[in-house]
């Protein structure tokens, strides 16, 4: 038994549980500081290293960093940070990135700290270091180990600059859409048992399509859908019951869907199963 489906995505989806809070910078609270975000502007001074921008990866804004000269013409780096709750271990963060240093030495820098209930660190991290100009918007990509103390309950994210030298003023980076993966896809635990079951996507990352099959013990009302970085659903790719048997689900991505990571959620009658998947062009 088989049923083909494609379907036509736009947007970013996220992993359940927690996500990055306002990860495409659409709200902003003033003039240069966006909901949920910190950063190190001088306001009373007027050294705002941290910008909004509407160069985005999607929608209207993203947020722009820049080494600018202090008034002792010293340079004064960006520094933008990210407090985050979350209820399960994340595994990666990923995001989009533009990086145009003015000089050899300057690297950008993007790292995640892990904390326990009580705000101590807790061994959980994970960074990476971008040398190379990248002018137009590509993806990165953090890793994040395992807590080697208590579990996490939240993690910070911090994005930065780095070089002392003069000659690194006028660098700047910019990001957008965050998101977060887990250590699970698994999104509903309160049933023992599962009547219903999620392969992994192939080929993921994909160009021009992937499939992934879906594995019923039973008959169930199965709903598939895509979910965007706010947890609103984007499309419905199925609403039906279905007996017992294996479905194979294609996505064929149109012209317009742009390069990303997605999250093909499953509803069954015991629980939800989501599967990540990364679309490039």
């Amino acid at each position: 038994m088989k049923l083909v489906i494609s379907a036509l995505f736009f947007g970013w989806v996220m992993s359940v549980g927690a996500q990055v809070p306002n990860a495409s910078f659409e709200n902003w609270g003033g003039a240069s500081e966006p909901v949920g975000w910190g950063s190190n502007n001088l306001n009373p001074m007027g050294e705002f290293v941290i910008t909004p921008t509407s160069d985005a990866h999607t929608g209207n804004h993203g947020r722009k960093g820049q080494m600018i000269a202090n008034p002792n013409g010293d340079p004064y780096p960006p520094l933008l940070g990210c407090d985050v709750p979350v209820l399960q271990q994340p595994i990666e963060l990923t995001g989009w990135y533009k990086f145009v240093p003015t000089n050899s030495s300057v690297t950008m820098g993007i790292t995640v700290n892990g904390f326990d209930a009580g705000q101590f660190l807790n061994g959980s991290f994970g960074t990476t270091t971008i040398t190379t100009e990248q002018s137009g918007y590509s993806m990165f990509s953090v890793p994040i180990s395992a807590p080697t103390g208590a579990p996490t309950a939240s993690i910070y994210i911090s994005i930065t600059l780095y070089d002392p030298d003069t000659a690194s003023i006028g660098s700047t980076f910019q990001v957008d859409d965050f998101a977060l993966d887990f250590t699970t896809d698994i999104t509903d635990l309160s049933s023992t048992s599962n009547s219903l079951d999620l392969g992994s996507p192939f080929p993921s990352p994909f160009i021009n399509s992937t499939s992934i099959k879906l594995h019923l013990r039973s008959t169930n009302s199965v709903k598939a859908e895509v979910v965007d970085v706010l947890g609103r659903s984007i499309h419905a790719l199925l609403d039906r019951t279905l007996t017992a048997g294996v479905y194979d689900l294609t996505w064929e991505p149109s012209l317009s869907v742009p390069p990303g990571v997605y999250l093909i959620q499953v509803h069954g009658d015991t629980g939800t199963i989501s599967r990540r998947v990364v679309f490039e062009r």
